[in-house]
């Protein structure tokens, strides 16, 4: 049985710490008070937002766990075998013989680095190009799907913001009119505190989603930035020394 990678285990308690504070305020009675005082419904566009990413970053945890085993595995084969011939079938498949065994590569992200690496499958030996421009542009594509969840929690940053300005801006228009008194002041002050309490809730929920998605940013792009190391030592060991002197032929 194959043990998870470290960061979809690191992921699980992430998600049971936050689905048990959701549920301890839902109990507490927080969460409703917080729907019921929002008058301007910013925060059911935050919650929105915020459940958008959170689906986002667990695909791309899961895409990324996967993505390390198949590494892990390739490792593990080249650290047991000697390299004999790379070949690339019709289906894109990157396929590794040694003198004993056969490794397949499954089209995707790893066997387009590695076709990158040479001119095209027909001609010998490595492209003359720098490999770390090609190990620079897979790790821009394994980030890039990473960065949607840090996309996410910047707008809901915007909006917390937003949520301040209309807030306070319901909180004090009324008193701002021309020829107020003291007695129409008095008259205004029920409206004074829907505004307050719409610049204050959402601001409160935005930071607190927002905190709460950097650390999913960060479980999510410490294992990319695993994932990326053990592509470029596993490249700079293994594939780049064979593919100096031997060309990737199709079969």
């Amino acid at each position: 049985m194959n043990i998870p990678h470290k960061i979809f285990l690191y992921w699980l308690l992430y998600i049971t710490v936050i689905i048990s504070a959701i549920t301890a305020a839902t109990l507490s009675g927080l969460v409703s008070l917080v729907i019921s005082h929002d008058h301007s419904y910013l925060t059911y566009v935050l919650i929105g937002i915020y459940l958008l990413a959170e689906l986002l970053t667990a695909k791309q945890v899961i895409s990324t766990n996967l993505r390390h085993k198949e590494i892990s595995d390739v490792i593990t084969w080249l650290q047991k075998n000697i390299i004999k011939s790379i070949t690339i079938d019709k289906k894109q498949s990157i396929i590794i013989r040694s003198y004993e065994d056969t490794l397949i590569i499954k089209k995707g992200l790893l066997t387009e680095l590695l076709l990158s690496f040479t001119d095209n499958p027909n001609n010998c030996g490595i492209k003359q190009i720098d490999q770390g421009i090609l190990l620079n542009r897979y790790m821009e594509k394994l980030y890039r799907n990473a960065n949607i969840c840090e996309f996410l929690s910047e707008r809901i940053e915007v909006i917390g913001i937003l949520a301040t300005i209309i807030g306070v801006t319901l909180a004090f228009w009324p008193f701002l009119q021309p020829g107020m008194n003291i007695d129409m002041m008095r008259e205004h002050v029920g409206q004074f505190f829907p505004g307050v309490a719409v610049a204050f809730i959402p601001t409160a929920v935005s930071f607190v989603f927002k905190l709460v998605l950097d650390v999913n940013s960060r479980i999510l792009n410490g294992g990319v930035d695993e994932v990326l190391d053990m592509t470029t030592n596993m490249c700079v060991t293994y594939i780049l020394p064979f593919l100096e002197s031997n060309p990737i032929t199709e079969e």
